[in-house]
């Protein structure tokens, strides 16, 4: 019994409790944001089961550090199979990236339909 509980609460130490952010990214596989601005790169990406990476810059944040960067913008994105890439970035850009020069959005859910949203400044 003691195993068991150790186990549980390594999990909980290690995973944390889900939020409903990560529910519904459980139903997803891949997501990834690249944003390319005139100064640098930001990238969110999360690969099922557990892999988060955050990277503004040369900076990168990866597993648990990555974790709540990426989960928070899933759950605030407009993001839906009608999305359109105009919406993303208009939605970005009320976020704060004022000089977005490319947008690469990736979605995939379990049914194994990938979508895709490419953007660039004209």
């Amino acid at each position: 019994m003691r195993g068991i509980l150790f186990i549980f609460s390594l999990c909980v130490i290690l995973f944390g409790f889900s939020s409903n952010s990560s529910e519904v990214m459980k139903e997803s596989v891949l997501f990834k944001v690249v944003v390319h601005d005139s100064e640098s790169i930001t990238k969110w990406e999360y690969k099922y089961p557990f892999k988060y990476v955050f990277q503004k810059g040369q900076h990168e944040m990866k597993g648990l550090q990555a974790k709540q960067e990426v989960t928070n913008l899933f759950s605030e994105i407009p993001l839906s199979k009608a999305s359109k890439a105009e919406e993303l970035v208009k939605f970005l850009e009320d976020k704060g990236f004022s000089s977005i020069e490319r947008l690469d959005v990736s979605w995939q859910e379990q049914d194994d339909h990938l979508y895709t949203w490419v953007w660039e400044r004209e």
